[in-house]
């Protein structure tokens, strides 16, 4: 699991397109601080599996003191509602996909052409059934 340090040398590079040198969080804190300096921002942190709470909320708490100006933004997105509650001030629980929005995702991803061929037509409600309103699932 990487600690709060460890994020924000992710994100500093990330920002600056160069590796960090520096050893300190304070210095890598102020770093984020001079690059960002009164931007607004959107930072996503996708398909997060696990945070230490203590861990989460120090990450958090720095990351919302580094640039302080209204509209910047923390996305997060987790499969575990442990996870998401250790991080987010503000949840939004998504539902399963409905059964059509379902088959039209497959539909995309495979027939390019839009032309679907009968014998997968007759399918339709067993992939949509194996898919279980997944969007990743309908689209691998």
């Amino acid at each position: 699991m990487l600690e709060t340090k460890s994020f924000l040398e992710l994100i500093l590079e990330s920002l600056t397109k160069r590796k960090v040198e520096v050893q300190s969080r304070d210095v890598i804190v102020k770093t984020l601080q001079d690059a960002l300096g009164e931007k607004k921002y959107l930072l996503v942190l996708d398909d997060l599996w696990r945070v230490d709470s203590t861990l989460g909320h120090e990450f958090m708490d720095t990351l919302r003191g580094i640039n302080t100006s209204r509209g910047n933004c923390i996305l997060v997105t987790t499969r575990i509602k442990q996870v998401a509650s250790t991080v987010a001030i503000d949840l939004h629980m998504l539902g399963r996909l409905a059964r059509d929005h379902c088959w039209s995702i497959f539909k995309q991803r495979i027939f390019v052409d839009g032309e679907v061929p009968e014998e997968v037509v007759s399918m339709e409600n067993r992939i949509v059934e194996m898919c279980q309103g997944l969007p990743l699932a309908a689209s691998v």
